[in-house]
């Protein structure tokens, strides 16, 4: 038909009457009005892609035409997307194809399987059903990893789906992220699934990850924050700090939490309730840092050799004490020795205490702040000496650059 109309058109614009006349008596005008007159809601082609229009009608067929050109699927009769010849024909230049197929085929586990193996990423457009049927998925999955986004939820959380789907080293699209997030980002699946995936399939790579960079165990599996050698490794590479990445059951070594609190003392504040009552190892970690004395058990921290050893390091460790420890008459007067301002972290009682008030202000003026008014004058009402104490106080000197 089209080729009638081209040869009516040459003749007219050459001046070719005759040729004109032939061509139009050529012209099937019971077809062109058929063809010129569907539209798309009828499910065939409209009169503006009359390059596309039946085939049939130019000695053609849908195969050949789909063949050439799958755009021409778009809008054709509802035999035609019915037609499993013509989409498969079609199927090699486009996964979006598939959308052209009708409903039946799209959800037609037998035909999506030959579809499937051409384009795998073509899961998009299959049928709700077939996004859930696993054999049909694991096969868009080895011809395309990345077809597993269009799984369903269910599918999308299969571990042997998504080790089918890493197994490769596919080359993620993603920038910005390591491959693991890119992996979970582009297949749509819970970062921990993928990790776990990629550790089964090679175990060793995420151990040699770790041990380039410690900080890789915020990524990696269970199993290899579990590896005692990995993480006692790991405790040394980043002094201590890669204690709160360690699995549960780490937490309860002794070794592994021995380790890292001989890095870092506040280390001791992951460590298991049953460590943190260890005397020996809380006093590693006290000698270390004096602030892990926070972390230590109640028992332990009304210990008074292992409060002494923290307020070595500072007189601030009183304040965590037990209180029958912070009424301890001969342990305060030390800890006011060290900082007088430690004052203000002792019972109201004490504090009224002048002994212990001037004691306070000698080692630092500042202290005067937190004393009782009974500590501050005799009875008599009047200054009992605190006052010179604050002015003759080592932090006064200091401050003054004065003689002891």
């Amino acid at each position: 038909l089209r080729a009638d109309f081209e040869a009516m058109v040459s003749a007219v614009v050459i001046g070719d009457k005759d040729g004109a006349e032939a061509a139009l008596a050529a012209i099937d005008f019971e077809a062109a009005s058929v063809a010129v007159h569907y539209t798309p809601s009828e499910g065939v082609l409209s009169d503006d892609t009359l390059a596309h229009q039946a085939p049939v009608y130019r000695g053609g067929s849908w195969n050949e035409a789909a063949a050439r050109n799958w755009r021409c699927l778009e809008n054709v009769p509802p035999e035609v997307r019915s037609d499993r010849e013509v989409i498969l024909a079609a199927m090699p230049q486009s996964p979006e194809v598939l959308k052209c197929a009708s409903e039946a085929l799209r959800g037609d586990a037998a035909f999506l399987r030959q579809v499937l193996q051409v384009h795998g990423i073509a899961l998009e457009y299959a049928s709700e059903a077939a996004r859930a049927h696993r054999d049909l998925v694991r096969e868009a999955v080895m011809q395309n990893p990345r077809s597993l986004r269009f799984a369903s939820a269910e599918l999308r959380a299969d571990p042997d789906l998504v080790k089918d789907a890493v197994r490769g080293g596919y080359p993620w699209l993603s920038s910005g992220k390591n491959s693991l997030e890119c992996a979970a980002s582009e297949l749509k699946v819970d970062i921990n699934i993928v990790r776990d995936a990629m550790h089964s399939l090679d175990p060793k790579v995420w151990k040699a990850k770790v041990g380039r960079d410690w900080k890789r165990l915020r990524e990696a599996p269970v199993e290899v924050r579990g590896d005692k050698p990995v993480m006692l490794q790991a405790l040394k590479d980043s002094f201590g700090m890669a204690l709160p990445l360690a699995s549960p059951s780490l937490l309860t070594d002794r070794d592994v939490v021995l380790e890292a609190v001989k890095w870092k003392g506040q280390a001791l504040e992951y460590a298991s309730e049953a460590l943190r009552a260890d005397r020996e190892l809380v006093f590693e970690a006290v000698r270390q840092d004096w602030e892990a004395i926070r972390f230590a058990s109640a028992g332990l921290r009304a210990d008074k050799d292992l409060i002494l050893e923290a307020m070595q390091q500072s007189g601030e460790a009183l304040q965590y004490a037990s209180q029958e420890l912070k009424t301890d008459r001969s342990l305060v007067l030390d800890a006011l020795r060290i900082d007088g301002n430690l004052l203000k972290h002792l019972d109201i009682k004490l504090r009224e205490d002048p002994e212990l008030a001037l004691e306070a202000v000698k080692e630092n003026w500042a202290a005067m702040r937190h004393c009782r008014e009974q500590a501050n004058t005799s009875e008599d009402g009047t200054s009992n000496g605190i006052m010179r104490a604050a002015f003759e106080s080592v932090e006064t000197r200091r401050l003054w650059h004065l003689p002891d």
